[in-house]
């Protein structure tokens, strides 16, 4: 009985954190979006600064999806964690060689698909 109450506050707090996320979510996916552009080359004076923001939102959304994994996949594999790992490691990759255009092209082509499956599950559950 205990056990099941548990898993029921964890189910909760689950929800709670998608519904933060779905918020948050609204407003990375667009930023993103824009700093691939500007890395793409419409780069503008504060175009680093507001990469760093990003992807200060982006590790927190892989924190969040990483404790609502469970919730999200309950069912079937929705968002494969494996594929989102490689993905990040080839955009820290870019990120560690200064290598800006191929971290707009791992953002755009790995990393807002995640984000907007990630969004897409989460607004299940507002």
């Amino acid at each position: 009985m205990r056990e099941v109450k548990i898993m029921e506050d964890i189910k909760v707090q689950q929800i709670e954190a998608l519904k933060m996320a779905d918020e948050y979510l609204r407003k990375l996916i667009p930023s993103m979006e824009e700093v691939i552009g500007e890395l793409n080359g419409e780069e503008k004076e504060d175009t680093q600064e507001y990469l760093e923001q990003v992807i200060e939102g982006l590790n927190f959304m892989i924190e969040t999806f990483n404790v609502t994994m469970s919730l999200i996949n309950e069912e079937k594999i929705v968002i494969d964690k494996d594929e989102i790992n490689r993905e990040v490691l080839n955009l820290s990759d870019a990120m560690i060689s200064r290598n800006y255009r191929q971290a707009a092209t791992v953002m755009d082509s790995g990393i807002l698909p995640f984000l907007k499956a990630f969004a897409s599950s989460a607004a299940l559950y507002v």
